[in-house]
């Protein structure tokens, strides 16, 4: 085969191939022109998956039984990738006719209820498959997304009921993934096309609708506050607070606690997490009351507030989260409560709440959350003088940082475990661990943990005699530590 015309043409000069077949291009058009009219559409349906697929996709979005997708696999259209998988083969991907409307209507009726699904079995079975799940999904449901949005922005709500249901579960996944530019552009771009006009011709969507709307409106304000942007949903949050909509106050009131929170207005976030929870209607929703109380008590433990109190909304959050069922809540409450009682001394109350976080957080998967629990579970061990404890916890967190390529939570443990070795004596390891750490931290967003590094590698300096480099060290943690805050 040569190539003598335009660039990427892909010609044969063989004698005995058809005319037909000389030209890809011309072969891929007739492939297309030959199949049936129901295969075409279903081929056509099946290009909009992003990836390989199993025959229940192929039934949702191609309309295809059995029958038809041997018909697509015997034409070569459909490729087997492995058992139950299936792909649509890349070149006629790339020359499938434009989808019609009701092709992306049916694609993203299949992928925002996946989606709703796997938010079922999240709360039902664990973190681990059904994260896995919807993060293999995510090509797939940012189309569907879109889709459904255009929808909306046309006034066509036929799809809000899936929009709706599947907004927990990706932004969920997206979060978990460490897609949170994904998250804030989809959400943003949701609230600016997608707003409920004044009038809705079907009256009984337009509750719906608007209901919708706000929730977006509050998960794109989390995305950006945690991306660090600018505070763009603050107008529109508050005037949402006030919604004739329970739900959608209670979540608004609570991200706007959330948002002076992270703004450092701590006073302010103490009054907006305080109505909060004096609130009667927040007992409908123990899942943001959870969060309501844990938010209240990370405030009393920064300003140094009534330290009882603070105990009992620690305690709160672990109540409302084990009545919401929802075991990530619970073993963030859990971490939190732990921590609490780590401040005031109390090893036994500390050491109860962070191994049943770990316990929790093994059984459903969640890797990150265990590796946090166990880097803390090794400061304890630490304290308590368990010197072999502390290294086991230390080693079990590292192993599931590593595993996850988090870069930043590694560093923290090599951080801890080189300040226990360092009071052991264990001088050259310690040395090792902390300049790693040291190193790892010298990166934007990570000042503060860079700070608290270049202190502990001052202390081992100084401790090995090499008293210069240990006050050079100390100097520099004390100026980060002074540009982040830290130091008053």
């Amino acid at each position: 085969a040569g190539a003598p015309g335009a660039p990427g043409a892909v010609r044969s000069d063989a004698a005995d191939v058809p005319d037909r077949h000389r030209d890809l291009d011309r072969l891929l058009a007739d492939t297309w022109r030959t199949l049936p009219s129901a295969a075409a559409a279903a081929a056509r349906r099946l290009t909009l998956l992003c990836g390989p697929f199993d025959l229940e996709a192929a039934r949702a979005v191609g309309g295809l039984d059995t029958a038809g997708l041997v018909e697509l696999l015997d034409r070569a259209v459909v490729q087997r990738v492995g058992p139950d998988r299936y792909d649509v083969h890349a070149l006629v991907r790339r020359s499938a006719p434009r989808p019609e409307p009701d092709d992306l209507d049916a694609h993203a009726r299949w992928v925002l209820g996946r989606a709703a699904a796997l938010g079922r079995r999240l709360k039902r079975e664990g973190h681990a498959a059904a994260i896995a799940d919807l993060v293999a999904l995510t090509d797939d449901a940012r189309a569907a997304w879109r889709h459904g949005v255009d929808r909306l922005a046309m006034g066509r709500a036929a799809l809000l009921p899936l929009l709706d249901a599947a907004l927990d579960p990706l932004d969920h996944a997206w979060h978990t993934a460490g897609r949170l530019g994904l998250a804030a552009h989809a959400f943003g771009d949701a609230v600016a096309r997608a707003r409920p006009p004044a009038a809705v011709p079907d009256d009984a969507v337009a509750p719906a609708w608007r209901r919708w709307w706000g929730r977006v409106l509050v998960r794109w304000s989390v995305a950006e506050r945690m991306l660090g942007g600018p505070d763009a949903a603050g107008a529109a949050l508050r005037r949402l607070a006030t919604s004739d909509d329970p739900d959608v106050a209670l979540e608004a009131r609570l991200e706007l606690a959330k948002v002076a929170h992270a703004r450092g207005d701590l006073a302010g976030a103490e009054r907006a997490f305080r109505a909060w929870v004096a609130d009667p209607a927040g007992r409908r929703r123990p899942d943001l009351a959870s969060a309501a109380h844990a938010g209240l008590a990370v405030i009393l433990w920064a300003t140094a507030g009534d330290v009882g109190e603070a105990l009992a909304h620690d305690d709160a959050a672990v109540l409302e989260a084990r009545r919401d069922g929802d075991p990530d809540a619970l073993i963030v409450a859990l971490i939190n409560g732990g921590a609490g009682a780590f401040e005031l001394g109390h090893d036994a109350e500390a050491d109860r709440c962070w191994r049943e976080a770990a316990a929790h957080a093994e059984r459903i998967g969640h890797r990150a959350r265990e590796a946090a629990v166990w880097n803390n579970l090794g400061m304890l061990e630490a304290r308590r003088g368990h010197a072999d404890a502390a290294r086991a916890a230390f080693g079990r967190s590292l192993a599931l940082r590593r595993a996850a390529a988090d870069t930043s939570g590694q560093a923290s443990v090599l951080l801890h475990l080189g300040q226990l070795e360092a009071e052991l004596g264990e001088r050259e390891a310690a040395a090792a661990h902390i300049e790693t750490a040291v190193a790892a931290f010298d990166r934007p967003g990570q000042e503060e943990s860079h700070a608290m590094a270049l202190a502990a590698w001052s202390e081992l300096a100084s401790a090995q005699g090499d008293a210069r480099r240990g006050a050079a060290r100390a100097q520099a943690a004390l100026a980060e530590a002074r540009a982040v805050g830290s130091v008053r």
